[in-house]
């Protein structure tokens, strides 16, 4: 009862921001009348995990209470504390600590809604949990999108989406926090001397693990933040087509786990599967715009190029503004605000880096035009998220200069410095480095197929899913 109410829960408020004062600990919950300012100042909460401190207030009173049955209790804590932590994060690249208490935790704990062991009470299955107030905005965004004369807000999207997953995020973190410092010293002295162990077992394999959330839950994000922001500048996108990468960019972060027809929007669903290539193949304007330039010219570059500048206004300049002002209203920590600016930059080196793996033919002069528009996109990122470093950035460089990459040199370079690059990359690169020859150009290609063919290494980037 006490998972099945906590899905239930999840499943209608979950990352919903609750306001609390700054000098709140768990001896706060309490119904209050008392107003609260619009700025956070105190931890980061979502109702959710109020709801999951109370349930656990009440099964400590069970511990002290009923003392023979203090290490099942104590079990029925951690299940409520596995739950949560697995709701806020689902198929990403994650530190090998959270991916094997993740693994655990589906395991022993989750199952489909028709699972033999959800049907006995074993196990049970994930709630839907897509925050209201974002598929508010969803909802608020199409009906825009229907009048001709109204302009869609993506931005506003983009806000309502990353302030759910700053609060999913920073409730868990907080939750774990509470357990270290308050929580697990009284469980243990509600425990028997021979069961005292459990809450060591605990820590190591849940709390840990969940203060490893912000990077992995934050680069999961952040190419669905990017792509939403980069269809705002789209012309070739129809409104039907936008609204289908929204939908498919909230199913990659809160996956529909219920049969329930008023989960999802019906007419979202129906947009999903054709949007989400269209977007990501020739019609977001970075990758358009790279791809349709002349890189043979034979000027040297002085100033940088058009999408350069496109790139700053519609995706880092927005961005930094929705940062800066989630920060004053939720009081982010400086931990949260440099992971998710981490991971957003890092997605739009990734970008650049599948863009220019898109030209075929380049001249030296234009090989210097990327270098000056990369070191130009690196400066508006460091002035708007104020990160020293551009994450990636080396990597994009690199690739850049391999152009001067001598031919003799060309499998060399492949199997010490290549390796990081996709195939698709590499090709692109082979064929710049054969400067219109073919049959350079077919040897090189052949190298890469060898190198690839050998080394087991995948031609794509696909990230792994954490169930077994």
């Amino acid at each position: 009862k006490h998972l099945e109410r906590l899905r239930v829960f999840l499943g209608n408020e979950t990352w919903e921001f609750c306001p609390v004062k700054s000098s709140f600990t768990v001896l706060d919950l309490q119904t209050s009348s008392n107003p609260v300012d619009d700025r956070n100042t105190g931890p980061l909460l979502s109702s959710t995990t109020l709801e999951v401190l109370r349930l656990i207030g009440r099964y400590l009173q069970m511990m002290r209470l009923l003392q023979p049955i203090a290490a099942e209790v104590m079990h029925c804590i951690c299940q409520v504390f596995d739950y949560y932590l697995y709701s806020s994060l689902d198929s990403v690249e994650i530190p090998d600590r959270l991916r094997l208490t993740l693994k655990r935790i589906n395991e022993r704990l989750i199952a489909p809604e028709d699972h033999p062991a959800v049907i006995k009470g074993d196990r049970f299955p994930l709630p839907v949990h897509e925050p209201m107030h974002v598929f508010n905005s969803v909802n608020r965004l199409m009906e825009t999108m229907m009048d001709p004369a109204a302009s869609p807000n993506i931005v506003a999207l983009c806000s309502s989406y990353l302030q759910a997953h700053f609060v999913g995020v920073e409730s868990v973190i907080f939750l774990s926090d509470i357990f270290e410092s308050m929580l697990l010293p009284h469980l243990s002295t509600c425990l028997p001397e021979r069961k005292r162990g459990l809450t060591s077992v605990f820590r190591e394999q849940a709390l840990t693990a969940a203060r490893q959330l912000r990077e992995p839950c934050a680069m999961q994000i952040a190419p669905q933040l990017v792509n939403l922001l980069l269809t705002s500048n789209s012309t070739s996108v129809s409104p039907s087509n936008i609204s289908g990468t929204i939908a498919s960019s909230f199913s990659r972060i809160w996956s529909g786990n219920s049969t329930e027809k008023d989960s999802v929007p019906q007419r979202t669903n129906r947009l999903v599967s054709s949007a989400r290539n269209e977007l990501t193949n020739d019609t977001n304007f970075l990758t358009s715009c790279i791809s349709s330039m002349l890189w043979t010219h034979k000027d040297v570059a002085t100033t940088p190029s058009s999408y350069v500048h496109q790139l700053h206004t519609s995706v880092l300049s927005p961005f930094g503004r929705i940062m800066q002002a989630l920060a004053q209203r939720l009081g982010l920590c400086d931990a949260s605000k440099l992971a998710m600016w981490n991971a957003f930059l890092t997605c739009v080196g990734n970008m650049l880096l599948s863009a220019y793996g898109q030209v075929q033919l380049c001249s030296e002069e234009g090989r210097g035009q990327m270098l000056l528009d990369v070191q130009s996109i690196s400066a508006f990122a460091e002035m708007e998220s104020k990160i020293r470093s551009f994450p990636n950035l080396d990597r994009v460089i690199e690739y850049i200069q391999a152009f001067y990459v001598p031919v003799h040199e060309w499998e060399h370079w492949l199997t010490h410095t290549g390796t990081k690059y996709s195939r698709a990359q590499l090709t692109g690169l082979a064929h710049c480095l054969a400067r219109g020859d073919r049959r350079q150009r077919q040897r090189l290609l052949n190298t890469i197929n060898q190198i690839y063919g050998s080394s087991g290494i995948q031609a794509s980037t696909a990230i792994p899913n954490i169930s077994t």
